[in-house]
């Protein structure tokens, strides 16, 4: 243990000796420690983009390396190699086809492990005969593996587990720059930055593979739906802090279902490809394009409102209907448009705005674009006894309808006013997905108190605090209360959701044959799919029917 500690320092100080005299200035003008920051900075950045954190690695490299052109080739399943990113001195990327590197030095590299420059490969021993080298005319050139933890074969006991006792590092790639025309010629210095980089180039690899299993779709390379409902919130979030506009745009590729039968599934994962690609090329890097659907895309603009999406919509959709898909003929795109807050009060509602939009652009006759406007695309609100049952979407018209008889059968069972509900609050704990509902009624005197409170895992609280503004507003008013955490500062600023950490609540009057005879309130503390806006309705109908048994209780 300890000769291997001081082995260590040895090596320590002769890299001391090799890179110090130039960490804090090159021949080029620049600091290495500088653009190691850079490249860390790159690398942590908090909206991660493969391309680009590559890109600024592979500039680095160049400026460090003095070199004329730098590449990052990676290693397939088969055992070929391809090339990921390419970059010229002038930090102009270099398609794969036009890129030629020497292959018998990556070929090398790869076999053997190790790293290799070479300053003069004209008196190289080795590559000096290399058919490459010449054609190429290079006259230095470094190559260093580029190393990843991977899994190891080797299996788990009876316990199962998922890794093995260690974790194998392997070469997936290389990272390789080269100079011709005797411009510069690499050294043991530059070999010892050069490494460093590609260790800042593996670990994006490594951040890049776990990043693309959680968020990215495996067909189109867009993030997924689940991913894009994260950061919708975040960005409606920083939208209602610095007061501008945030835009949702939905893409539907028409007809698809017909093409995808017609022409086979290959054919339909070849138009998702096709038109995830449009989006791509038409949006900032601030921008969030996501697979909505099986046929469906969802774009999130930052900073732009509903005149700036509607004119980048007719982009995407002129862009797509002009493209040739070959023997599949014309495909094309119907999109609606929506923008927080002109178009809604939540996030949630501008999405739903952005699909009524859609649903308009469909019915009038595809391949156009639509914005949603308010009066033309606003459904009137049910006034009959089916409010807040029934809102036109098929699965959650079907699902309202059973849960709710299912609470009116349930609540036929039990005769207590305990047993009431307890019975009514874990059914709206379940529909809500809220953290904590609590249940205010009315006493003879006028009064309301705290008749129960129950939190999602079924037990009972005690000594609860929530928002009371809230509570009295719906007692006094009748109407529903919702707010967002990000959406409603008056809301956010009351002590008690400050020191609870509420983001969402929500609040029904009970109402029993015209009457206010109580209050539910619900609340969440997760920003994800819980507490809604349009759940307002729902437990309006569902809290009408508790009130019911409880005056009959």
């Amino acid at each position: 243990m300890g000769t291997e500690f001081f082995e260590g320092v040895d090596d320590l100080d002769r890299l001391d000796q090799l890179i110090l005299p130039g960490l804090h200035a090159r021949e080029s003008g620049g600091c290495v420690w500088s653009y190691l920051c850079e490249a860390g900075e790159a690398l942590n950045a908090r909206a991660f983009d493969f391309d680009s954190t590559l890109a600024t690695i592979l500039d680095i490299t160049l400026e460090l390396t003095r070199a004329d052109r730098a590449a990052l080739m990676l290693v397939g399943e088969a055992g070929q190699f391809s090339v990921c990113l390419a970059r010229d001195r002038e930090k102009k990327g270099l398609e794969e086809k036009e890129f030629k590197a020497s292959r018998t030095i990556v070929d090398k590299v790869l076999s053997d492990g190790k790293p290799i420059f070479s300053g003069n490969l004209a008196e190289d021993p080795v590559f000096s005969k290399s058919d490459s080298v010449r054609e190429l005319k290079l006259t230095s050139a470094m190559c260093v593996p580029v190393r990843a933890r991977t899994r190891e074969d080797t299996k788990g006991g009876d316990e199962r587990r998922l890794f093995g006792k260690t974790a194998k590092i392997e070469a997936v790639g290389v990272l390789y720059v080269d100079a011709s025309g005797g411009t510069h010629t690499f050294g043991e210095r530059d070999l010892w930055i050069f490494q460093a980089l590609a260790n800042q180039a593996a670990a994006v690899l490594q951040n890049a593979r776990l990043y693309s299993q959680v968020a990215m779709d495996d067909v189109t390379r867009l993030f997924t739906r689940h991913y894009f409902e994260r950061r919708l919130l975040d960005i409606a979030r920083t939208s209602a802090l610095e007061a501008s506009p945030v835009a949702v745009v939905l893409v539907d590729i028409d007809h698809f279902h017909d093409l995808r039968v017609k022409h086979g599934e290959a054919a339909g994962d070849k138009v998702l490809r096709a038109v995830a690609q449009t989006l791509r090329v038409h949006l900032r890097a601030s921008d969030l394009p996501a697979r909505y659907g099986s046929d469906e895309f969802v774009m999130l603009l930052p900073d732009t409102d509903a005149s700036g999406a509607e004119t980048l919509a007719e982009k995407v959709r002129a862009a797509v209907a002009g493209a040739s898909f070959g023997d599949l003929g014309a495909v094309t795109v119907s999109v609606g448009v929506a923008s927080f807050p002109s178009h809604g009060e939540s996030p949630h509602e501008v999405v739903f705005r952005a699909d009524q939009a859609l649903h308009r652009a469909k019915s009038g006759g595809r391949n156009k674009v639509v914005v949603w406007r308010h009066g033309r695309d606003e459904r009137e609100p049910r006034a009959d006894r089916l409010a807040g049952i029934l809102c036109g979407d098929p699965a959650r018209d079907y699902r309202n309808v059973e849960v709710l008889l299912e609470l009116i059968e349930a609540l036929h069972g039990v005769t207590g006013r305990r047993e009431v509900l307890r019975l009514a609050m874990t059914r709206l704990l379940e529909r809500t997905r809220a953290d904590r509902c609590l249940v205010f009624l009315k006493t003879d005197t006028g009064d309301h108190v705290l008749a129960s409170a129950l939190d999602r895992d079924g037990k009972e609280l005690t000594a609860v605090r929530y928002s009371q503004s809230m509570v009295e507003k719906v007692e006094k008013t009748l109407q529903a209360a919702h707010f967002v955490e990000a959406l409603d500062p008056k809301v956010t600023s009351t002590e008690s959701v400050r020191e609870l950490g509420i983001v969402r609540a929500l609040c029904v009057p009970m109402i029993a044959h015209g009457l206010g005879v109580g209050a539910v309130y619900l609340d969440s503390r997760s920003a994800h799919d819980s507490v809604l806006a349009e759940d307002a309705a729902f437990v309006q109908a569902m809290t009408t029917q508790v009130a019911l048994a409880l005056a009959s209780a």
